[in-house]
């Protein structure tokens, strides 16, 4: 329960009952959470030997080891900033932490800090349903198309809004995730003129009910199948579809609806523990 409401806690309450520094098991636990993704190559189980103030960090894959350079990159992941990892009742401070080479596997780190906040804060989040989704893949290669591609999407865009309405008042919403153009990075693609020989798109439709999306998304997969376009030779579809049936109601669709902090007086008052015997 402790490792689902903050991953590192199950790490650091045991260093907590052996008088460790606040600062190493804060930051050996940051690290232990994601198994042995600091190794190289990265993999699942990293051992962490703990003392006062160091620890030792040595992945068990025989073919892996730890090196300055991968541990100490390891504050990247998933943080807006690298040197202060904010968290329940204060901040890890890794301005001024160290990494040694102890042999070929092992990496020591001393030195981390824990800046205890003024009052202490818990992170509240919940999630709500915002509708229901259902979507479908296909893939596209002929050159002509693929060159005005987004062109044609405005067009289907254009002719669903029409068809319906809720598109247009934004309480259902479709989207196309061009694979092998922009899906991953979207407008922060850097290679904007690159043309691919085939491209995949997956149409996405979220809407109020299950039922809804379903026809927004046949809808569209209709009109990007048949949809004409300037300097079109192939009549026969303009989408290869590799599933049968081609739309896949996957349900609800959900967002963060709570993501604050909580200023609180007790860390422990809101968290009642009780212990069972069976």
């Amino acid at each position: 329960v402790a490792g689902r409401a903050y991953d590192p806690s199950p790490y650091a309450a045991f260093c907590m009952m052996h008088d460790i520094e606040p600062g190493i098991y804060w930051h050996m636990a940051k690290i232990m959470e994601c198994g042995a993704l600091c190794a190289e190559p990265k993999g699942a189980v990293m051992l962490a030997t703990v003392r006062k103030d160091s620890f030792d960090l040595e992945p068990m894959a025989p073919n892996a080891r730890c090196t300055i350079v991968s541990v100490a990159a390891h504050t990247l992941y998933e943080k807006s900033r690298p040197d202060l990892l904010a968290g329940p009742g204060g901040v890890l401070d890794l301005k001024d932490s160290r990494y040694k080479q102890i042999n070929e596997r092992v990496v020591r780190v001393s030195g981390s800090k824990f800046r205890k906040s003024a009052n202490y804060q818990i992170k509240l989040e919940g999630a709500a349903v915002m509708g229901y989704r259902c979507i479908c893949i296909g893939g596209i290669r002929d050159p002509i198309l693929i060159a005005q591609i987004d062109q044609f999407l405005d067009q289907i865009r254009a002719f669903l809004g029409m068809r319906y309405p809720e598109l247009q008042s934004g309480t259902a919403k479709l989207q196309f995730h061009i694979y092998g153009k922009n899906a991953v990075m979207g407008p922060h693609e850097p290679m904007k003129d690159f043309v691919p020989i085939e491209i995949g798109i997956l149409i996405e439709a979220t809407a109020e009910t299950q039922e809804s999306a379903n026809a927004i998304c046949s809808m569209a997969r209709i009109a990007v199948l048949h949809a004409p376009y300037p300097g079109q030779l192939a009549t026969g579809g303009n989408l290869a579809i590799p599933l049968n049936p081609p739309d896949n109601p996957i349900g609800p669709v959900f967002r963060f609806s709570i993501y604050h902090l909580m200023e609180v007086a007790s860390p422990l008052k809101n968290f009642p523990i009780c212990i069972m015997e069976v």
